[in-house]
């Protein structure tokens, strides 16, 4: 799997979840703003609202998977 960041921001979860754990401050600060950006979707309504939550949960996803690191 190719990295887009040098050092992994996230790793296994030592619970076995299946949920990445953050490894660093940026995994961590990816964490908080992604659900900050959650939150915030809560005051939308309709149909805007599951777009912009479908496309937050995408972004994070993909950050995950571009910044883990399985060591």
């Amino acid at each position: 799997m190719a990295r887009i960041t040098k050092e992994g921001w996230f790793g296994p979860s030592a619970t076995g979840s299946i949920f990445p754990m953050p490894k660093s401050w940026q995994g961590w600060l990816a964490y908080v703003v992604f659900i900050i950006l959650l939150a915030l979707t809560a005051r939308l309504n309709g149909e805007p609202a599951w777009i912009a939550r479908i496309g937050i949960i995408a972004v994070f996803l993909c950050l995950t998977y571009f910044a883990f690191d399985p060591e």
